[in-house]
């Protein structure tokens, strides 16, 4: 599958203490991603920012890049991002679709 073909190209590196670096991990995260539309990440890059983003699908459901947003990672827990943060990306993507 082309997500095996893209993991055995790249090498993982670690920017914090929560980046992914363990391939088998980062295969699962990215399959949860995809089965739920949506991803959460907390301090992967920096320490003091945390993420959620959407897929951007087209009309067929082909998904075309992402919409997200980095926050504070201390002013919003992952259960935060996803009540308050995820229900305005799903908006803004659906207002985009047409757009693809």
């Amino acid at each position: 599958d082309a997500l095996d073909a893209w993991i055995a190209g790249h090498e993982f590196t670690g920017f914090t203490a929560h980046t992914v670096t363990d391939k088998e991990r980062f295969r699962a995260e990215v399959r949860e991603a995809r089965a739920l539309d949506y991803s959460c990440t907390r301090q992967q890059l920096d320490p003091a920012l945390s993420g959620i983003s959407v897929a951007l699908k087209d009309r067929r459901g082909v998904c075309k890049g992402a919409l997200g947003m980095s926050v504070p990672s201390a002013n919003y827990s992952d259960a935060q991002m996803i009540d308050k943060l995820l229900p305005l990306l799903r908006k803004a993507v659906q207002w985009l679709r047409p757009l693809l």
